[in-house]
């Protein structure tokens, strides 16, 4: 038998992963959450490592981190040898083919718009390790021994309605120039580009809540953040920074004219001079 190589397949030294806590409009970080402070282990050739502890300790932190799926605060990877903590995306990609996360739940592992060949496909076509059709009756070959599993997996994944024709948004994409469309997501429509996935270009779908920014004139609109939260904000963003995590509301502060955003139900709260006024104490706008 040959000999076992000395080198660790993984060795991971003082790993720290550590997510800042922001609050208020600005985003200040007022504190750090240590999800992952200084964790050390190596695994050799043919050996298993067990991540053991309470939900939330770290152990998918850990996992994520190692695969620079989220980058390190602190400490080194190496994989074989070689140190890949701070490699850029096109130098992690060999190494990439030799790492992957297996999710166990598979709402966050399988696409439901993909067949099962069709994933595993899709990442010999990102790693170039097979290029056009030819790797498809392989697949599909392999996945039929599994068909009964695929379809109970398939039966627990949610459905999405998919249009038969794609709703054209009326412009091209400015990274791609192929036509803009109306796709859905988790948190939403919003506006993709139709060659996706051979182009990744995304915009939100903007509401008007019909309020003039204060700052510069424009139109105030209804927006959500990466995870959802939905937030407002001036039109002529990035032009202007205006935002409020509150619904503004037509009327004006009945005290400096100001723009008034929703306290709770019954108040609202003017956003300059910060004064409360009953809801049921505004004049209602009449459209011109």
């Amino acid at each position: 038998a040959a000999a076992r190589s000395n080198v660790p397949v993984l060795e991971v030294d003082g790993l720290k992963k550590h997510f800042p806590i922001k609050k208020g409009l600005l985003s200040r970080t007022v504190g750090r959450v240590y999800a992952v402070d200084g964790v050390s282990f190596s695994i050799g050739e043919g050996e298993t490592l067990g991540l053991v502890g309470e939900s939330g300790c770290g152990k998918s932190t850990v996992g994520r981190t190692v695969l620079r799926l989220i980058e390190p605060t602190e400490g080194s990877i190496k994989v074989g040898g070689t140190d890949v903590t701070k490699l850029r995306k096109g130098e992690l990609r060999p190494y990439r083919r030799e790492m992957q996360i297996i999710f166990q739940d598979p709402f966050s592992s399988l696409n439901p718009r993909m067949s099962a060949g069709d994933i595993v496909g899709e990442l010999l076509q990102v790693h170039e390790i097979a290029e056009g059709k030819e790797w498809v009756p392989v697949i599909d070959g392999f996945y039929q021994k599994f068909a009964k599993d695929l379809a109970v997996a398939d039966r627990a994944l949610p459905k999405l309605e998919i249009a038969k024709e794609p709703e054209f948004v009326g412009r091209d994409c400015p990274e791609s120039g192929h036509p803009l469309v109306y796709r859905q997501g988790r948190f939403g429509r919003f506006i993709g580009c139709s060659n996706y996935p051979g182009c990744r270009y995304t915009e939100q779908i903007l509401i008007k809540v019909g309020v003039t920014c204060p700052k510069d004139g424009g139109e105030l609109v209804e927006k959500r953040t990466r995870r959802g939260r939905v937030f407002y904000g001036c039109s002529n963003y990035p032009d202007c920074d205006w935002t409020s995590w509150k619904r503004p509301i037509p009327q004006p502060c009945p005290h400096c004219g100001g723009v008034l955003v929703m306290e709770n139900k019954d108040t609202a709260k003017c956003t300059i001079c910060e004064r409360t006024t009953l809801l049921e104490a505004l004049q209602p706008v009449t459209e011109t």
